[in-house]
């Protein structure tokens, strides 16, 4: 009978589960960005004077920890529980909705996107929501499976916003990704500036570091090359690729333009 209406429910059952059973589950953001003893002590205190009011959501997973579960949804209940029963104040049961487990990463975000629909969401959780979308749109896109419809209809659709909303936050993001990329181009240049500086005293020839990182070094001799070879067996080339240029004989090891 149990097995039937197992099937029945599409594989959907409601338990009650020891906290100790129950893993948090490691792709959950929604507490990174906020405080969450408050709110986990103020539900500890609902739950003795009222009891649990609502199901967590797991899906069935054994693991090296020993635990049988992983959680979906209802991480501050998980929480507010454990407080509770490693205080004497609870039999350490949480109700649940155990469902079948995620098909790959993409669908457990999309899972605790949804299964996380009620909570209060600071501003920084809804780029957070858009962001992960957005990853598994580009996803999908590049496996040939993009979904119908335009980006922000289908983002606003897994995170409960607006087209218009999801379009503000996908500009948003898009900025920030324009300020990392240009300090981090920044840090490249000054840092390129600094290594060249450092061979060109080391070697004591010009050096010129190219936009893909090879490294050219000019010597007036042959003599010159000669004698960087040698420093560059003692191991000055450990990090890095070099090449010798002899002016009298036009020669790049490197295949690179010197100037």
């Amino acid at each position: 009978m149990s097995s039937l209406l197992d099937l029945m429910s599409g594989g959907v059952k409601f338990e009650k589960v020891s906290v100790t059973d129950i893993r948090p589950n490691p792709r959950n953001f929604y507490g990174e960005s906020e405080e969450e003893e408050p709110y986990v002590e103020a539900m500890a205190q609902l739950i003795q004077e009222n009891g649990q009011e609502s199901n967590g959501v797991v899906y069935e997973q054994s693991g090296e920890d020993g635990k049988h579960y992983t959680l979906l949804s209802g991480e501050r209940r998980l929480k507010a529980i454990t407080k509770n029963y490693e205080e004497g104040k609870g039999d350490g049961l949480m109700d649940v909705k155990v469902v079948p487990q995620p098909q790959d990463d993409a669908d457990e975000y999309l899972r605790l996107i949804r299964n996380n629909a009620q909570r209060n969401k600071s501003k920084q959780i809804r780029e957070k929501e858009v962001e992960i979308a957005l990853g598994i749109y580009n996803q999908l896109a590049e496996q040939g499976q993009r979904p119908a419809g335009k980006k922000r209809e289908w983002i606003g659709a897994q995170v409960g916003l607006s087209p218009r909303q999801v379009q503000s936050y996908l500009k948003a993001l898009e900025s920030a990704q324009e300020e990392q990329d240009q300090s981090q181009d920044e840090d490249i240049v000054q840092e390129s500036k600094r290594l060249t500086e450092h061979l060109t005293d080391l070697t004591g020839h010009k050096t010129k570091i190219t936009k893909s990182f090879a490294v050219t070094i000019k010597c007036q001799s042959l003599e010159g090359v000669q004698a960087l070879e040698e420093l560059l067996e003692k191991g000055a080339n450990q990090n890095g690729v070099f090449s010798a240029v002899s002016e009298t004989e036009d020669r790049d090891v490197s295949g690179e333009d010197p100037e």
